[in-house]
Protein backbone atom coordinates (compact mmCIF):
# COMPACT_ATOMS: atom_id res chain seq x y z
CA UNK A 1 0.00 0.00 0.00
CA UNK A 2 1.23 3.37 -0.47
CA UNK A 3 1.33 6.17 1.69
CA UNK A 4 -0.82 9.03 0.98
CA UNK A 5 1.57 12.32 0.57
CA UNK A 6 1.10 14.80 3.09
CA UNK A 7 0.05 18.05 1.50
CA UNK A 8 -1.59 18.30 -1.93
CA UNK A 9 -0.27 22.01 -2.66
CA UNK A 10 2.73 23.22 -1.46
CA UNK A 11 1.44 26.72 -2.99
CA UNK A 12 -1.88 26.30 -0.94
CA UNK A 13 -0.46 27.80 2.50
CA UNK A 14 -3.51 26.09 4.60
CA UNK A 15 -1.86 22.62 2.90
CA UNK A 16 1.35 23.19 3.72
CA UNK A 17 0.26 23.52 7.44
CA UNK A 18 -1.57 20.70 7.62
CA UNK A 19 1.31 18.65 6.02
CA UNK A 20 3.27 20.58 8.92
CA UNK A 21 0.40 18.90 11.37
CA UNK A 22 0.44 15.92 10.03
CA UNK A 23 4.45 15.47 9.92
CA UNK A 24 4.71 16.38 13.77
CA UNK A 25 2.30 14.19 14.79
CA UNK A 26 3.76 10.82 12.67
CA UNK A 27 7.64 12.01 13.98
CA UNK A 28 5.87 12.42 17.54
CA UNK A 29 4.30 8.84 17.48
CA UNK A 30 7.49 7.70 16.03
CA UNK A 31 9.32 8.93 19.11
CA UNK A 32 6.90 7.85 21.43
CA UNK A 33 7.47 4.26 20.18
CA UNK A 34 11.70 4.36 19.95
CA UNK A 35 10.78 5.25 23.78
CA UNK A 36 8.66 2.77 24.40
CA UNK A 37 10.69 0.06 23.32
CA UNK A 38 14.33 1.58 24.97
CA UNK A 39 12.28 1.06 28.14
CA UNK A 40 12.86 -2.74 28.30
CA UNK A 41 16.38 -4.38 28.65
CA UNK A 42 15.42 -6.76 25.24
CA UNK A 43 14.36 -3.34 23.31
CA UNK A 44 17.55 -2.06 24.14
CA UNK A 45 19.02 -5.54 23.45
CA UNK A 46 18.01 -5.90 19.85
CA UNK A 47 18.14 -1.81 19.16
CA UNK A 48 22.20 -1.76 19.97
CA UNK A 49 22.20 -5.34 18.10
CA UNK A 50 20.60 -3.48 14.54
CA UNK A 51 23.09 -0.54 15.03
CA UNK A 52 25.91 -3.34 14.93
CA UNK A 53 24.65 -5.28 12.36
CA UNK A 54 24.79 -1.80 10.34
CA UNK A 55 28.37 -1.73 10.64
CA UNK A 56 28.17 2.00 12.31
CA UNK A 57 31.31 0.92 14.37
CA UNK A 58 33.11 -1.56 11.47
CA UNK A 59 35.53 -0.66 8.67
CA UNK A 60 34.09 1.09 5.95
CA UNK A 61 36.06 2.05 3.12
CA UNK A 62 37.17 -1.34 1.05
CA UNK A 63 38.29 -1.45 -2.85
CA UNK A 64 35.33 -2.79 -4.24
CA UNK A 65 32.17 -2.40 -4.80
CA UNK A 66 30.59 -3.84 -1.63
CA UNK A 67 31.36 -0.29 -0.78
CA UNK A 68 28.17 1.39 -2.00
CA UNK A 69 25.73 -1.12 0.09
CA UNK A 70 27.99 -0.87 3.61
CA UNK A 71 27.18 2.50 2.95
CA UNK A 72 23.66 2.59 2.20
CA UNK A 73 23.23 0.07 5.49
CA UNK A 74 25.41 1.89 7.98
CA UNK A 75 23.35 5.14 7.08
CA UNK A 76 20.50 2.79 8.52
CA UNK A 77 22.36 2.55 11.63
CA UNK A 78 23.26 6.17 12.11
CA UNK A 79 19.34 7.09 11.44
CA UNK A 80 18.57 4.57 14.01
CA UNK A 81 21.67 5.76 16.25
CA UNK A 82 20.06 9.63 16.26
CA UNK A 83 15.98 8.36 16.32
CA UNK A 84 17.54 6.45 19.65
CA UNK A 85 19.49 9.52 20.93
CA UNK A 86 16.92 12.00 20.33
CA UNK A 87 14.00 9.98 21.66
CA UNK A 88 15.71 8.76 25.16
CA UNK A 89 19.28 10.51 25.68
CA UNK A 90 19.42 8.56 28.91
CA UNK A 91 18.46 5.22 27.67
CA UNK A 92 20.77 5.66 25.05
CA UNK A 93 23.93 5.75 27.05
CA UNK A 94 22.25 2.88 28.94
CA UNK A 95 22.20 0.79 26.04
CA UNK A 96 25.44 1.77 25.35
CA UNK A 97 26.70 0.53 28.72
CA UNK A 98 24.99 -2.68 29.16
CA UNK A 99 25.62 -3.41 25.65
CA UNK A 100 29.91 -3.12 26.74
CA UNK A 101 29.38 -4.49 29.62
CA UNK A 102 27.77 -8.07 28.19
CA UNK A 103 30.46 -7.76 25.93
CA UNK A 104 33.19 -7.62 28.08
CA UNK A 105 31.94 -10.56 29.80
CA UNK A 106 31.25 -12.26 26.71
CA UNK A 107 34.95 -11.98 26.33
CA UNK A 108 36.12 -12.94 29.57
CA UNK A 109 33.85 -16.07 29.33
CA UNK A 110 35.44 -17.19 25.68
CA UNK A 111 39.16 -16.13 26.86
CA UNK A 112 38.70 -18.51 29.61
CA UNK A 113 38.06 -21.79 27.57
CA UNK A 114 41.50 -20.82 25.42
CA UNK A 115 43.66 -23.78 24.85
CA UNK A 116 46.75 -22.28 26.98
CA UNK A 117 49.37 -20.45 25.04
CA UNK A 118 53.16 -20.71 25.75
CA UNK A 119 55.48 -17.99 26.39
CA UNK A 120 55.92 -17.51 22.58
CA UNK A 121 52.14 -17.04 22.28
CA UNK A 122 51.93 -20.47 20.26
CA UNK A 123 49.26 -23.01 21.85
CA UNK A 124 51.04 -26.39 23.61
CA UNK A 125 51.00 -29.10 21.78
CA UNK A 126 49.56 -27.33 18.37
Amino acid sequence: MEQVPIQRSASNPRDVRAGERITKRRQEFKRAQYRALMQTPAGRYVMFDLILASGVYDKLWIGSSELHARVAVRDFGLELMQMLQLSEPELYQQMESEWWARMKRDNAEAEALEIPRTRNGDHDGY
